[in-house]
């Protein structure tokens, strides 16, 4: 799905898939509505959208759920909360321990860890 790899395209897709207003909390909806916010700079409500997938987990369960926390690590920053980012990111790095290290999802989210301390 080219959403999840474009903000552009998770903008767009995004766009037409709320346009009644509803925000599903699962799957890759709800990781294409936290991306479109975070593109569009608004990264409290990013960090809303990616902490329910967090919380519900087993709804989540699969590449969204990783995917979610490095979203909600990313808005965390954004809004100057480097504490929830730190946390965030270490329960990620944590969640994928024995990842291949070559993942960019994990590979940047170790740069931007790195960039954090």
């Amino acid at each position: 799905m080219e959403a999840l790899c474009d903000t552009a395209a998770a903008k767009q897709f995004s766009e037409r898939l709320f346009e009644n207003g509803v925000v599903p909390i699962v799957g890759k909806e709800a990781y294409v509505r936290g991306l479109a916010l975070l593109a569009d700079g608004h990264a409290a409500e990013a960090a809303q959208v990616f902490s329910l997938m967090i919380e519900r987990k087993a709804a989540n369960w699969g590449p969204e759920y990783a995917a979610a926390q490095v979203g909600l690590a990313r808005a965390a920053k954004l809004i100057g909360d480097s504490a929830r980012s730190k946390k965030t990111h270490e329960q990620f790095f944590a969640f994928w321990k024995d990842a291949d290290p070559d993942i960019p999802l994990l590979a940047n989210a170790r740069k931007e860890y790195a960039a954090l301390e």
